[in-house]
Formats: structure tokens, C-alpha cells, sequence
């Protein structure tokens, strides 16, 4: 206005004083028309007067309302008005129609033209039409009935029929489901908030924007956007009133913060109708998961466009919608759990209620540790049933049962510690996303993971997490980063871990394997069978050779993940307790579980003695399972099986000292810079052996070398039969590793 009219400071602001009736910091049009055009209140003071009372106002709506479509025209209120024996001219009819169409859609509606005359309830902020709602929530449900919102009509002095109730009812029903929410109250009675939240939405030129504006917003990266975060980004175009009316209609499940899902559905403004529209489909959860197996055509486990297009039958438009709010984690593709989100409204409202016990993704952790109430590393419907009604909220079983098939995406019958994050803290999956960014495929992964590992023990710590990320990352992001990957809880993250979080397609690689083995005894055999040159190791030409004529039909760039994914070490071979890690799933959870039962290295000495009952120096299968069993250590066979099969390295059916330790030491004589110092120093010694330099030391280069340094014949010839593994009358050099790590 300044630039149009040459007016001071001071004018400006006395100016501006005037027109902002409602204080609001904004001059809407029907308050600059108001000032404007000087007969306006004249002649709104003088319809006043004519139609007096709150009942004659809705009494007059009614009859201007000529064609009963809920709203009056401008012909409408022309005619009406002359009906009423009033007296206005055509400009004095266009200054009251243009005051009272608050909203521009060319027509007059019951609010508006109750607002005009003073008879509809008027609120200045937003937080007051909130106390309205929840006063006029009798049975505190959440939301406003028919009967609930004629109660509140009658208490502002008007004496509705039940067909304006009606009337009234099904305007402010937007998504159609029979009742008001708290978002659609709002939207009625406030219609600055959609004001505001409109000029906001047009800041956004398509979806992708939106979802990449929710990461700018979202300043500490917890997932979340507060009012201050809002407040902050929405900038000085925007004023306090304006801030508060669209986080009030973006805080859909009333945490206090806005979400991912809900700040796209408030963004997009045909979202919420499309995913009613479409989610109406299904009668209910059962309806969902058939749908989703249905359209899941490869049957990955995942939903591609391609897949959920053909299978709904969708147009771009609303398939653009589902992505939007349903790719939480940003992969491209939807899995179940996301889809029972976005089709089944009444299972999100659960996980929405439950979901705001937490604060932070340590809260989450800290939870499902309370909740798995026997250590399993799972959580199984009951523990679900207890834990969701242990947070001072109470949760139906029809809402658990919901819950449980949204977290557990594997389908199988239990919800690990990954899904359970993932699932109630979504700002993982963000934070996941924005790091995967970055490494895009396995190899580099592997660099990232060794230049974060500073001290070299192949497992990274949260400090060392923190350093490797620098400072591209918010301090919740972190925290989500390392959540989502330590998932054995053993507060650190090992290459496996580190690989299944940041490459998505490492899993879909290793469920291949996996479907291959049923139980530990197969694996032992695939390992063997591809050890050609039974030295203990595998070479990746031994995988390229061997997988074939094991049965196994895999891509090379499948047997190449295996062997990165296999090779902890770096010593360019897998061993077989290398291979169960990765062939057993379960593996890694198992090991990490029974790691926490000795503080030290002299309690898994003595563990040892008291589990070798024939005192022969090794713990046979059967010996392991009454030892953890008689120390209050409760592991099902299977469990007892991957121990087992992960300490007994060189297959002799017996697990010795050195093995026991080596496997339940914090830090594995397999990983690490000592265990690199500790190989080279292998070598050097076996390359100054062997004398010919022929890759092999015989039983008399043993003996030129011992002899002279006070070794026995007896002591030599002991040492040779237990390195010669293949007995050729030779030691490698990964025989002489092997016999020494024992």
C-alpha cells in the first residue's frame, strides 16, 4: 500500500490499525473493503437491523437460498433482499456480497453470511475455536457429532432445524467419514487457518518439494516439525496468527509436532480426499494385506508405481499421492507396513497414539528393550499387547493386531528391533535415506564403514559414528543412523549391520542365500562342499565354482555381495564361521546375546572349564547346551546350533578353548588392526621359513628353524601334524594361520 499511496511510517501503521478489526496482524478482503468503500457498514448495520436475531438470519438464508444448494448467489441476494421489502441499490448489493464472500468462491455460505451479520460464532485465534472443540466433545472421542455440533449452534443463541445441522454437518465433513475432526472444525469455523495454510501450499510447485521442503523444515532432523521450526521457515511473510492456524491443521494426531505423513497430507490438498477415496476400497486390515500380496508381482516383499498402478487401477495423479505419504523411507517402492498405513486409517490412528509416548529414537530403543520381556530380540503379540498398554494409554485388541501387522514387514509372526524402530520413529528411515544417498553401492559402503572405523576393530562405535558423519548431519540423525544399524544392541555397528541399513539390495541378496539353508547343519555342508581345496578357507574362485554345483542359481554380482559381505577380515578367503555369520540371519543377535553374559575374559575361561564336563580340553554340541542351560542361559536348539556352528572354525565338531574365547571376546581375534599385525607377523615368520620359497614350509624347514631355538623333535613333529590340515606333508601359510589362532 505504501508504494501505492504515499503515506509515512506512522500512517502506515494507523492505517493499518483500522483495517486489522480482528487484530490478526492481516487485513483480509472483507476488512479492506469494509474500509474502503465507506457505505459498506452503512449498509451491513442496515440489513442487521432488518433481519435482527439469529434465528431470522438463518430464517432469511433460507429464503435468498432459492435453488436449496446451501448457498446464495449474487442473483440470490439480490432477489432476497428485494423480497424483504430492502431497499439497495446494485453497487450497495455487490459491496455487501463481496464483504460477506469471504472465501472468493462466487457464492455465499450459512457461515459466512452469519459472520457477516454477527450471528456465527467468532473466534481471533485458533486456539480458541481448539477450546470450543474440545468443550463441545462431550463423549471425547475426538471429533464432533451431528448431535455434539447442534449443541453447540444452540449455546451461540440460534435454534437450528435438524436439516441446517445437517447442512452444516456436511460442509464441515470434509473427508466424508460421519463425524468432524479437530482439522475440520478448524477449516469451518476459522477460515483465516485455510487462508494461510493456501498461501503457504502455493510455495510448493509439485510433490517433490514438498517431501524435500519437510527435511528443511525439520531443522534438528527428529522427524518432526515444532511450531518453532515452522515459525522459523514460514519467515516474516507469515504472522504469528498464520503460524499457529496451519500447525493447528498440520498436527493431525495432536503430538505437538508435525510428522512427515502429515505434513504432506497438509501440503497436498487433494491428498487427504484421494486417500479416503481409495482406502474405502478395503473393508479392513485383512482386505489390505491380500491386496498387497496381490499386487506385489515379483513378491519382494515391496510395492513398485508399476505394481501399485496396474494393481489399483491408478491415475498418475493419485499414485503420485500414495508415494508421497506412504515411501516413508524414501526407497522408491512401498512395503506392507507402509501400505497398511495409507489404506487403513484406523490402524495409523493406533500407531499414531502409541507413537506419541516416544520423544526421541532412544526412548524407542529403550522401549522395545522394557517390552521384550524374554530377551528373544523380538517382540511377539502379547509382549506388543502388554508394552502398548504399559505407556498410560490403553489400546484395544483389534488396535494391537493392527500395529503388529504394520511393524512386522518380514511377515514373520514377530516384530525384530529394526521394524520396531522403523516403525515408531520414521525419522530413521529419513535419516537412512539422506545416507545411503551417499554410498550407492556395496564397495563404497565398505570404504565408508573402514574409514569410520578409526580404531580399526571392524565394529563402529557411536563416537566414531558422529566423527565419520561430520557435521551434514543433526545430532537426532545420528542417533537414528546408529539405532536402525546396531541392531543386535550391542552398542556398536559391525560391516553386516552397517551393509543391511545403508544398501537395501545387500538384504535381497542374502534372503536369497537364506532360503537356501534351512538349518545350520546345510550350511556347514555348502561350506564344505565349496572348500575344494579343504584348507578351511573359501576363495571367491571356490564361491564362483562351487555355488553351481550346489544347487544355487546366483548372479556374480550376487556371489561378489557375499564374499564383501563374508571376508571380515580381509584376508581375501571366507572362512566358516565368516560364512555362518552372514548364512545364518540370527546369527549376529545370538552371538551379541550371549557376549552380555561375561564381563571378562577370565569368566569366559571359567565358563569354559565348568562346560567341558569330560574335562578333554573341548566343549562338544551336547556339553554347550548343558552348560548355558545350567548357567540360567535359556537358548532354543536353533540357538545352541548357531553358537555352536560360529565357535567350532575348523569343523572338528568341537569347540576348544581358543575358539570359545575368540567368540565371545568383545573384540573377535578375526577383526581389527592387532589381528592385522598379528597375520603379518605370521607371514614374515613363514615366509623366513620357508627356505626354497616355494609357498610351503616342509616338516625339515620346521626343524632347520625350531631346533636351534631349544624346540624338541617330539615338540616339532606336534606342531607340523596340527598345522598340516590336509596332511600333504606341507604347511601353507592359512595352515600356520589356522593352527595358531586355536
Amino acid at each position: 500500500m505504501k508504494s501505492i499511496v504515499n503515506l509515512s511510517q506512522g500512517e502506515m501503521s494507523s492505517v493499518f490499525s483500522v483495517m486489522d478489526v480482528d487484530n490478526d496482524d492481516n487485513i483480509s478482503f472483507s476488512e479492506f473493503a469494509r474500509t474502503i468503500i465507506s457505505s459498506a457498514d452503512e449498509k451491513i448495520c442496515l440489513l442487521k437491523k432488518n433481519l435482527g436475531t439469529a434465528s431470522s438470519v438463518q430464517s432469511a438464508f433460507k429464503k435468498f437460498d432459492v435453488n436449496n444448494d446451501g448457498n446464495i448467489s449474487f442473483n440470490e441476494l439480490c432477489s432476497g433482499l428485494k423480497g424483504q421489502g430492502m431497499k439497495f441499490s446494485d453497487d450497495d448489493v455487490k459491496t455487501i456480497f463481496a464483504v460477506a464472500d469471504m472465501d472468493n468462491d462466487g457464492e455465499i455460505s450459512l457461515p459466512e453470511f452469519e459472520k457477516l451479520l454477527g450471528t456465527a460464532p467468532s473466534f481471533g485465534r485458533v486456539e480458541d475455536v481448539r477450546a470450543a472443540f474440545y468443550r463441545f466433545d462431550v463423549n471425547n472421542d475426538g471429533s464432533i457429532d451431528k448431535k455434539e455440533l447442534k449443541q453447540m449452534l444452540i449455546a451461540t443463541g440460534k435454534s437450528p432445524s435438524d436439516q441446517e445441522v445437517e447442512t452444516l454437518f456436511k460442509k464441515g465433513d470434509i473427508d466424508g467419514d460421519g463425524e468432524i475432526n479437530l482439522q475440520e472444525f478448524i477449516r469451518m469455523m476459522f477460515p483465516k487457518a485455510v487462508e494461510a495454510l493456501t498461501k503457504l501450499q502455493k510455495s510448493f510447485k509439485n510433490v517433490s518439494e514438498i517431501k524435500q521442503s519437510f527435511r528443511k523444515y525439520d531443522i534438528d532432523g527428529d522427524g518432526h516439525i515444532s511450531r518453532d521450526e515452522l515459525r522459523h521457515v514460514m519467515s516474516s511473510k507469515f504472522s504469528e496468527c498464520e503460524v499457529d492456524s496451519v500447525f493447528a491443521l498440520g498436527d493431525m494426531d495432536q503430538s505437538g509436532c508435525i510428522d512427515y505423513q502429515e505434513f504432506v497430507l497438509l501440503m497436498l490438498s487433494n491428498a487427504s480426499s484421494t486417500l479416503t477415496r481409495l482406502s474405502s476400497k478395503f473393508r479392513g486390515i485383512g482386505d489390505v494385506k491380500s491386496a498387497f500380496k496381490q499386487f506385489d508381482i515379483n513378491k519382494d516383499g515391496q510395492i513398485s508405481k508399476d505394481e501399485l498402478k496396474n494393481g489399483m487401477r491408478l491415475s498418475d495423479e493419485e499414485l503420485d499421492v500414495i508415494f508421497a505419504v506412504g515411501d516413508l523411507d524414501g526407497d522408491g517402492e512401498i512395503n506392507i507396513g507402509e501400505f497398511i498405513r495409507v489404506m487403513c486409517p484406523s490402524a495409523a490412528g493406533a500407531l499414531a497414539r502409541f507413537r506419541n509416548s516416544f520423544r526421541s529414537v532412544e526412548e524407542v530403543v529403550s522401549a522395545f528393550k522394557s517390552m521384550d520381556l524374554n530377551g528373544d530380540g523380538a517382540l511377539n503379540k502379547q509382549e506388543l499387547m502388554e508394552g502398548m498398554n504399559s505407556f498410560g494409554k490403553s489400546f484395544s485388541q483389534d488396535e494391537v493386531n493392527n500395529v503388529f501387522a504394520m511393524a512386522d514387514i518380514n511377515s514373520d509372526g514377530e516384530i525384530n528391533y529394526t521394524e520396531f524402530v522403523a516403525m515408531l520413529f520414521p525419522a530413521a528411515s529419513s535419516a537412512l535415506a539422506k545416507f545411503r544417498s551417499k554410498h550407492q553401492n556395496l564397495k563404497n559402503a565398505k570404504e565408508v564403514f573402514n574409514s569410520y572405523d578409526f580404531d580399526g576393530d571392524e565394529e563402529i562405535s557411536y563416537e566414531e559414528l558422529v566423527a565419520g558423519m561430520g557435521g551434514e548431519y543433526s545430532a537426532n540423525e545420528i542417533n537414528a543412523v546408529f539405532a536402525m544399524g546396531d541392531t543386535d544392541q550391542d552398542g556398536k555397528i559391525s560391516f553386516l549391520e552397517f551393509a543391511k541399513i545403508m544398501i537395501p539390495s545387500t538384504n535381497d541378496a542374502l534372503s536369497k542365500f537364506w532360503k537356501c539353508f534351512n538349518n545350520v547343519s546345510n550350511v556347514r555342508q555348502a561350506f564344505q562342499k565349496l572348500d575344494i581345496d579343504k584348507d578351511g578357507q573359501i576363495s571367491q574362485q571356490e564361491i564362483m565354482q562351487g555355488m553351481s554345483s550346489a544347487g544355487l542359481k546366483l548372479s556374480s554380482s550376487e556371489i561378489e555381495t557375499l564374499f564383501i559381505l563374508g571376508d571380515r577380515d580381509n584376508n581375501g578367503q571366507i572362512d566358516f564361521s565368516e560364512f555362518a555369520m552372514i548364512m545364518i540371519p540370527s546369527a549376529g543377535e545370538r552371538i551379541a546375546k550371549l557376549k552380555k553374559c561375561f564381563r571378562s575374559r577370565s569368566e569366559i575361561e571359567a565358563a569354559f572349564h565348568r562346560f567341558d564336563a569330560n574335562k578333554d580340553g573341548a566343549i562338544s554340541f551336547q556339553e554347550l547346551k548343558s552348560g548355558l542351560s545350567n548357567s540360567g542361559i535359556h537358548f532354543d536348539d536353533q540357538e545352541v546350533e548357531t553358537v555352536f556352528a560360529l565357535a567350532d572354525r575348523d569343523c572338528d565338531g568341537e569347540v576348544s578353548m581358543s575358539e570359545f574365547v575368540d567368540l565371545l571376546s568383545v573384540s573377535s581375534v578375526s577383526g581389527g588392526a592387532v589381528n592385522k599385525f598379528f597375520e603379518f607377523c605370521v607371514e614374515v615368520a613363514f615366509n623366513a621359513i620357508d627356505a626354497n620359497n616355494d609357498g610351503a614350509v616342509s616338516h625339515q624347514e620346521l626343524s632347520q628353524v625350531l631346533r636351534p631355538s631349544g624346540f624338541s623333535d617330539h615338540e616339532i613333529r606336534t606342531l607340523f601334524a596340527l598345522a598340516d590340515h590336509d596332511n600333504d606333508g606341507e604347511i601353507s601359510l592359512n595352515e600356520l594361520l589356522r593352527a595358531l589362532r586355536k
